[in-house]
């Protein structure tokens, strides 16, 4: 495999060896994650619609917190794509 991929380890793309379960596992929990910060910002905006408060400060400030980031904190009609589940 790092024959194959040795091109990551030019741009430090970390590598990371598993067996089959733990690498489904990783892209379950991963993909659930990612989809309850989606989930959460956008029950964030909600709340701040009903207290008359912006969403875009709130969230900025948020994302200054380095546990946090900014990745995901973008609220908007839910989420997608062949990793997520889809929401209509």
């Amino acid at each position: 495999m790092h024959a194959i991929y040795w091109m990551l380890y030019l741009n430090k793309t970390p590598f990371i060896e598993s067996n089959l379960e733990s690498l489904e596992m990783i892209k379950y929990e991963s993909n659930a994650f990612l989809t309850v910060k989606v989930t959460f910002i956008n029950e964030i905006a909600n709340l701040c619609e009903k207290v008359g408060d912006a969403i875009k400060v709130v969230a900025t400030a948020m994302e200054k917190d380095g546990c946090i980031g900014a990745k995901f904190l973008h609220p908007g009609p839910g989420y997608g794509g062949s990793c997520f589940t889809k929401v209509i």
